[in-house]
């Protein structure tokens, strides 16, 4: 039989920061959201993981697992079947987060390889080695400020509808 748990989860913290997540926060969201859409789960869309499941994967308390499921549910990200309980991610996490990671994954971004310098140049004065410094800053990345027009986006939504129930 395959051990089906999780072993890492990978974090944009761009993106829990703007869902104003803490790292376990996160994790059990994303936990969530793969062990409802593995394709060898029993039952199909659903995380079925009990909360001490949850928590010995993660190895925080149960406790605070359940503390963590609750808020999941209260901000928008995670739904909790009335008859089963069991859970399931929402679209806002789907969007924010795995949308967001797909986008990364995809991306044509490289880094290219690093010219070695001989002493007699200069490594600051080169026309080229500022383009590259001023691309590479996240805050001149076209691509990144659209990401986080459209997370902000999503967080106002998750936001309005807090308020809402």
């Amino acid at each position: 039989m395959k051990n089906n748990k999780p072993k890492y989860t990978t974090i944009l913290h761009n993106v829990r920061i703007e869902l104003k997540l803490s790292v376990n926060e996160y994790c059990v969201a994303d936990m969530i959201y793969h062990l409802s859409n593995n394709p060898e789960s029993k039952i199909n869309g659903w995380c079925y993981a009990g909360k001490q499941t949850i928590a010995d994967i993660l190895n925080i308390s149960k406790a605070t697992i359940h503390q963590i499921i609750n808020r999941l549910i209260k901000i928008g990200l995670v739904v909790r079947d009335t008859e089963t309980k069991y859970l399931k991610t929402t679209q806002v996490w789907y969007e924010a987060a795995i949308f967001e990671r797909e986008k990364f994954r995809r991306s044509k971004e490289t880094v290219l390889p690093v010219k070695s310098l001989r002493q007699s140049e200069s490594r600051n004065d080169t026309q080229a080695s500022k383009e590259t410094i001023r691309n590479n800053n996240i805050d001149n990345n076209k691509e990144y400020r659209l990401i986080k027009e459209e997370i902000e986006k999503i967080v106002g939504k998750i936001r309005r509808s807090a308020k809402i129930n």
